[in-house]
């Protein structure tokens, strides 16, 4: 499992709208460089900031519901707080079974409980597949299979080879509909599946 703060409660990037929301010192060399002599609109900067730069990764931690998602008593955070903290923060997520956090937590139990996930061998088991990633990690008796739909697209995705499905281990949704031993699976969009074989 790989995680940036934040991942385990599906944070999402701040609404950026003006540049001086902007305390990444790349974008205001950029705004300098490139806006204030033309060579791109305000908007665009902007918008390539907000879909790579680093304030991303740098906004307040949303800790609650409470001023400043919990993250500080001051008055004004370094970054901006996401509006969206009211409804995804630590709090609410802890107290929902079904959520990210609790799904994260799940993934990280399981990946404690299986060496195989730090030590076994790997195969991609379909590496010019656009959409789907699927492989196997391997050690000595112990194998599991991860298939990962990396889209918005529902599809049935024939596996490889003579590669069946075992008992599921973890899925991020509640219920799948293919039983131990298919070799087709019916994946929703960004469905996620760990079968143990």
């Amino acid at each position: 499992v790989y995680m940036y703060e934040g991942d385990e409660l599906a944070m999402t990037n701040y609404p950026w709208s003006k540049i001086s929301e902007f305390n990444d010192l790349e974008v205001q060399n950029r705004y300098k460089a490139d806006v204030l002599t033309g060579k791109y609109s305000e908007q665009h900067l902007i918008e390539g900031a907000a879909a790579f730069g680093r304030d991303n990764s740098r906004t307040p931690m949303q800790w609650d519901s409470s001023a400043n998602a919990g993250f500080s008593t001051s008055a004004h955070t370094w970054q901006p707080v996401n509006p969206n903290f009211v409804t995804i923060n630590a709090d609410a997520e802890a107290a929902n079974p079904d959520s990210v956090l609790h799904y994260t937590q799940k993934a990280i139990a399981l990946h404690h409980s299986a060496k195989v996930f730090t030590y076994g061998d790997y195969q991609d088991l379909d590496p010019s597949n656009k959409q789907v990633y699927a492989y196997t990690r391997t050690l000595g008796a112990e194998k599991y299979l991860v298939v990962l739909n990396f889209s918005k697209t529902p599809l049935d995705y024939l596996l490889p080879g003579t590669v069946k499905t075992g008992t599921l281990a973890l899925g991020n949704y509640k219920d799948t509909a293919d039983a131990p031993g298919s070799t087709t699976l019916h994946l929703r969009a960004w469905e996620a599946r760990v079968y143990r074989l």
